[in-house]
């Protein structure tokens, strides 16, 4: 008597379980498809290669004194076919591209300071022409002494660009003004107040 009815436990159980295990395969059963987007097209900016030219403003770089500055103006031409905007990174003097004449007098070159410009911000649009003063780009030092009078010198600037997406700054035709950056600080344009810069990509050096 209690041989059987240990026998039809188990077999109670077994059956339960087979039930359990059934039921839970059925249940999640499913059409499934999917599908490919092929040849999905972009291209990149068209970034070409600028100019720049350069000179001092109008009545300034002549007949110097010790202690006077002057400004320079850089001009900055874009391809018109370009299809992004231009971040000025920064104008700077070229390393080496100070030069005095006559030959006699080329050590007066070090009582000639040039000036760095690292403007924030200042986007020239795409195939736009600008139009950069930069403020006190050259100073006589006051120690300079009568052995460098009647010198002549000329100056090299790079200017470093970058492509971005971002909005063109307002530039007026006159240019744009910028002052020299102290201790290699980034300092924006006088009076500009666009928008931050990004998105860039590798840029370009004159």
């Amino acid at each position: 008597m209690s041989k059987t009815k240990k026998r039809g436990t188990t077999i109670a159980v077994a059956g339960a379980v087979a039930a359990v295990a059934i039921g839970g395969g059925v249940a999640w059963a499913a059409f499934a498809q999917s599908a490919t987007a092929q040849n999905v097209a972009g291209s990149s900016a068209k970034f070409g290669v600028f100019t720049a030219t350069g000179n001092f403003a109008t009545g300034q770089g002549a007949n110097m004194l010790p202690g006077d500055k002057a400004d320079i103006v850089i001009n900055v031409n874009l391809p018109s076919n370009n299809t992004a905007n231009a971040l000025i990174k920064s104008v700077t003097p070229t390393v080496g591209g100070k030069t005095v004449t006559p030959a006699a007098q080329a050590d007066c070159a070090g009582q000639i300071d040039l000036a760095q410009y690292l403007p924030a911000n200042l986007v020239i649009a795409k195939g736009a022409d600008a139009k950069l003063i930069l403020a006190d780009a050259v100073t006589f030092r006051k120690t300079m002494t009568e052995a460098c009078q009647g010198i002549s010198f000329t100056t090299t600037w790079d200017v470093q660009v970058e492509a971005t997406n971002d909005d063109a700054s307002k530039v007026s035709a006159d240019g744009v003004k910028l002052t020299a950056a102290p201790n290699g600080s980034a300092l924006a344009p006088a009076g500009d107040d666009s928008a931050p810069a990004g998105n860039a990509v590798p840029g370009q050096k004159k």
